[in-house]
């Protein structure tokens, strides 16, 4: 019979689903490490959504929580993290390079998509910056710490320090140069 190997096609199929079967058992670890690793930053997020939407927590609370975020905590995981970089780890060129890289290449698209679509230049710049501004503080920074552990800390610190103000200096550069007839030599950033 035609399409017959080693006596049946039950043992190519059989052979055809084991295959299948072996390559997704190995993928299972790989998937688990990102299920746990994004599952207890998304229900943390999901318990403060809900607990803000009920009202177990007031808005005058959430207010005190994030000042306290951003004024206080993150200004010191910073702090340590740079106080504490040896020599080694204070060269951060190919982490700014990858990210500034990722960064450009998203701008120039949506740049070239804010122009094509006649949004005007102040409405390119904030385009730019909307596809282009990462969480890096609120959910980069749990993502990176609850999959990588403390080892995280230094590069996303690193990326914390530099990313907002490199990107509104864009953004800023940008919506001037589109307000005025001088071409500034910051909007080239």
């Amino acid at each position: 019979m035609p399409g017959r190997v080693n006596g049946s096609h039950s043992s190519i199929a059989k052979l055809a689903l084991w295959r299948r079967v072996d390559r997704r058992a190995k993928a299972l670890p790989l998937m688990s490490a990102i299920v746990f690793t994004i599952l207890p930053v998304f229900g943390l997020i999901a318990l403060g959504f809900i607990a803000a939407r009920t009202g177990y927590i007031s808005a005058s609370a959430s207010r005190g929580i994030g000042q306290f975020v951003f004024n206080l905590a993150l200004p010191a995981l910073l702090f340590r993290t740079v106080a504490t970089m040896t020599e080694d780890t204070a060269k951060p060129w190919f982490l700014w390079i990858g990210l500034f890289g990722g960064i450009a290449v998203g701008w120039l698209l949506t740049t070239f998509a804010g122009r094509r679509l006649s949004t005007g230049q102040d409405g390119v710049a904030a385009l730019a910056m909307g596809a282009s501004f990462g969480n890096i503080a609120m959910l980069g920074l749990p993502l990176a710490l609850s999959h990588f552990g403390p080892a995280a800390a230094l590069p996303v610190s690193l990326i914390l320090s530099v990313h907002a103000p490199v990107l509104w200096l864009a953004a800023f550069s940008i919506f001037t140069n589109s307000r005025s007839t001088t071409f500034y030599t910051m909007s080239l950033l």
